[in-house]
């Protein structure tokens, strides 16, 4: 692995994957374990969204979008809460959903992972006593550390799939090290009543000749 490259990868283009809490939203809870749905969980939403939708038809009008990520988790309810988030503590326009996306975009893969298939705890609370003991024990976990990065390279590589060039450019894919190999994930399933939900914007949308893609 190549530390100073992954680090330097991250650090161009907004979010990292490390975590660190800001105050307000450590105040009050931090020491309980819960944690609120921020902007890291929400990109991963987004790229859980892109992954496990399976669309209507062939029509490339119907496939996953970053306008149907933002309309099924900001108005239509988005996936259930589990583990520490315990809840949603905020909803996304389609203008902040997007800046959020432009800022995290090129973590989405790390962020999937982190949430959804890793066992290793990615936020960091700089207040921790013990931070630095915490931070020597998740280094020293080498193999599932490997682990993690096969499985957001073949999170990334679907991902291609679904997003054009206006949503990420070449330049916004992570550059892995030539060892590392795609592994795949575990993808959840959408929940149900989902394609139901979506098929009242899809007529709208279609309607209003809506751009269901965002450009940067």
């Amino acid at each position: 692995m190549e530390p100073k490259s992954y680090v330097a990868q991250l650090g161009t283009r907004g979010g990292g994957l490390l975590s660190t809490p800001m105050f307000e939203e450590v105040s009050g809870d931090w020491g309980t374990g819960e944690r609120h749905y921020d902007e890291t969980r929400h990109v991963a939403d987004i790229a859980r969204f892109l992954l496990s939708y399976k669309p209507p038809s062939r029509d490339k009008r119907d496939s996953a979008s970053l306008g149907k990520a933002s309309e099924f988790i900001n108005r239509k309810g988005g996936f259930p809460a589990r583990d520490a988030i315990k809840k949603r503590t905020r909803e996304y326009s389609d203008s902040q959903h997007q800046e959020v996306w432009k800022a995290y975009k090129r973590t989405a893969p790390f962020q999937f992972v982190r949430y959804y298939d890793s066992d290793i705890d990615w936020m960091f609370d700089p207040a921790d006593p013990h931070l630095l003991d915490r931070l020597i024990a998740t280094a020293a976990r080498r193999e599932e550390i490997e682990g993690f990065f096969a499985r957001c390279l073949w999170v990334q590589t679907r991902l291609r799939d679904h997003l054009d060039r206006r949503s990420m450019g070449e330049e916004d894919y992570f550059t892995f090290p030539e060892a590392v190999a795609p592994t795949p994930c575990r993808i959840p399933r959408v929940p149900k009543g989902i394609y139901e939900a979506m098929r009242e914007y899809q007529r709208n949308r279609a309607a209003s000749n809506f751009e269901d893609d965002f450009a940067d």
